[in-house]
């Protein structure tokens, strides 16, 4: 066998080692031969033992991939260098702490396996790097670097219960990866029925210990936050989407306070001295600028989106705010404050 064809074989192996593995088309354009030589090609690789799955159509295309797992025995051809920095250890350990959604689910064995080998590769990086001269002693050091405690701890309180989504959650993966339109049966709680929704799945958000799928509604045109736990079904359909033109998530939810999208509004809040200091320590919104007082409180002013997460975020800094802007959002508190010294009368 020539090098040549040899090049063009492991060339192959990588574009069917990819999750969604390629085309006719795709390995022709990448080798640059034609379509009756990338047949060949793929029957060569049958007859060497490489276990390619039967193709599967995605739209009018056949794909064609390797079968599951067994990319590992061929790590330096479709794996990344998976030897980690200090720094990019520590980003992974704290990427892991913020897992706790799926600590309760089928992902939990998954997570900890991820673990083992995050710290396996932070252990081989000390070794290498650490590894005292003496036999003697390399046991020891050993045995002081094998500690297991984790290094983030997430605080996330009344996180999401997602037993059971374990499917749904795969799948809305696959079809974000695949680009397929998608049919959803999701229970909304402003009208209390469930609605059927022809959308196209972009991205799925982390939020407050929730977990919910960003998607386009092309039927608004608009984007919408669906919560995954009330998603009853999900259906990937044989129709394939373009992201819509200048799709940008980040900027879509900047805001902090709220996932919902449509509904803006400019804060303008008196924050007491007491609090001052914790309030000036984050960013809460666009735009923001604080007025510093003579007596030590502060005016905060920022644009957000989600005025009830506003609303229930001031009440709960009691006496200590008082929000100044929106005055209708400043009216809903008063009458909130005054059906709770009620409520509290009446106990």
């Amino acid at each position: 066998m020539r090098g040549e064809q040899i090049i063009k074989i492991l060339l192959a192996v990588r574009l069917l080692a990819r999750q969604r593995g390629t085309t006719i088309q795709e390995i022709g354009r990448e080798l640059e031969i034609s379509r009756r030589s990338v047949y060949r090609l793929i029957h060569t690789l049958e007859n060497l033992g490489f276990p390619i799955e039967e193709p599967e159509y995605f739209g009018q295309e056949k794909r064609y991939r390797l079968m599951d797992n067994f990319t590992l025995k061929l790590p330096n051809l479709v794996l990344p260098p998976l030897y980690l920095t200090e720094e990019e250890t520590l980003l992974m350990l704290y990427l892991l702490g913020k897992a706790r959604p799926l600590a309760d689910t089928e992902f939990a064995s998954a997570l900890e396996s991820l673990k083992e080998k995050v710290f396996g590769f932070q252990d081989l990086r000390v070794d290498r790097a650490f590894l005292p001269a003496k036999e003697g002693d390399q046991k020891e050091h050993r045995d002081k670097h094998s500690h297991r405690s984790p290094v983030f701890i997430s605080t996330i309180k009344h996180a999401k219960a997602y037993q059971g989504k374990e499917s749904l959650i795969q799948n809305i993966v696959k079809a974000i990866q695949e680009r397929r339109k998608c049919r959803i049966e999701y229970h909304a709680f402003s009208s209390g029925q469930v609605r059927t929704l022809l959308v196209d799945p972009l991205r799925i958000v982390e939020h407050r210990g929730g977990l919910y799928a960003l998607v386009f509604y092309p039927k608004y045109k608009s984007y919408l936050t669906l919560a995954i736990d009330r998603i009853f079904q999900l259906n990937a359909l044989d129709i394939h989407f373009v992201e819509p033109e200048g799709f940008d998530p980040e900027a879509l939810l900047s805001q902090p306070f709220s996932l919902r999208m449509n509904d803006p509004l400019r804060v303008r809040l008196w924050v007491s001295a007491s609090q001052a200091y914790y309030i000036k320590d984050r960013k809460w919104g666009e735009e923001q600028r604080i007025e510093e007082r003579e007596d030590g409180s502060i005016i905060l002013s920022f644009s957000t989106s989600g005025s009830w997460d506003v609303k229930t975020w001031v009440l709960s800094l009691g006496s200590n705010a008082q929000l100044l802007e929106p005055l209708e959002l400043r009216q809903e508190i008063q009458e909130e404050v005054e059906r709770m010294r009620q409520a509290y009368n009446n106990r």
